[in-house]
């Protein structure tokens, strides 16, 4: 994982996602910004 707020990376099988609802994309992209951002805490507190 890269360090900073850098966006990855497209990964290849994210295209093979489709099934899944853009919900839960966002909030796995707003998860790894956080954790990338070390703002991992809020989402512990």
């Amino acid at each position: 994982m890269t360090k900073g707020c850098k966006q990855p990376a497209e990964k290849p099988e994210e295209k093979s996602w489709g099934a899944f609802g853009s919900c839960e994309r966002a909030a796995l992209a707003l998860y790894e910004l956080l954790v990338r951002c070390g703002h991992a805490d809020l989402i512990f507190e």
